[in-house]
């Protein structure tokens, strides 16, 4: 299974506390979130991590220089201007699998990796969106799903229960596919038009730090599972 992190974007809703460090580089515990995920992704089987940088990309490549993890990760470089999310994508390609997770910088997730590419890669479909059943609490649902289906992917529709959980699985064809495309919502979109794409409900919460609220229920979390003797959560 490989992964792709979504780490290269400039962190503007965070103000002076991403100034000079990448969103994925805020420290819990004195360790960076970004290596919450990871740890998370190896515990899970995962151990080809691709991070796509951008934004102080060195903050991140300089810390996994000499760590036990620098094994699992490539890293994949945006360029000076923002791609946007597909374009990160799209722009990976030459180190990119069939088919492999994409997940956000600033997402943390509890999630059966494995049970979910079993499924996809038994599917005749081309993406997968993890979902979970929101109710418009963490933040506004946006899926219309049920049955294992995605009906309409939409931020405006007020009457949505499921929200994009944070993860999803690609086929690699649909790089080609939507090669213009900047932000991988325009694909999920494009997707749902064409009734090409699956959900994989998820029943574990995210937690976020793109913005203040969600720092400070990771720091929560992190204070309820966080194990000081193995400085893993």
């Amino acid at each position: 299974m490989q992964v792709v992190i979504l780490a290269g974007g400039l962190s503007t809703r965070l103000g002076n506390i991403t100034k000079t460090i990448p969103k994925s580089m805020v420290l819990f515990n004195n360790k960076p979130f970004i290596e919450y995920q990871i740890e998370e992704l190896i515990l899970n089987g995962v151990t080809d991590i691709i991070i796509c940088v951008g934004f102080l990309s060195k903050k991140i490549i300089n810390y996994f220089e000499n760590s036990k993890y620098k094994k699992f990760i490539k890293f994949s470089y945006d360029g000076k201007q923002q791609l946007g999310t597909f374009g990160a994508i799209t722009n990976a390609k030459s180190i990119l699998n069939d088919f492999f997770f994409v997940m956000y910088g600033d997402s943390f997730l509890r999630i059966n990796y494995k049970k979910m590419y079993l499924q996809f890669i038994h599917s005749p479909t081309t993406l997968m969106l993890s979902v979970y059943r929101n109710n418009n609490k963490i933040d506004k649902s946006n899926i219309d799903y049920k049955d294992g289906r995605i009906f309409d992917y939409n931020k405006n529709n007020n009457n949505f229960q499921y929200i994009d959980y944070g993860a999803f699985l690609i086929d690699k064809s649909l790089i080609d596919k939507y090669c213009l495309f900047r932000n991988h919502e325009d694909v999920f979109r494009e997707n749902v038009y064409n009734k090409d794409i699956l959900g994989y409900e998820v029943f574990d919460r995210f937690y976020q730090i793109g913005s203040i609220d969600g720092i400070n229920e990771f720091k929560k979390y992190i204070g309820k599972h966080y194990d000081s003797n193995t400085n893993t959560l």
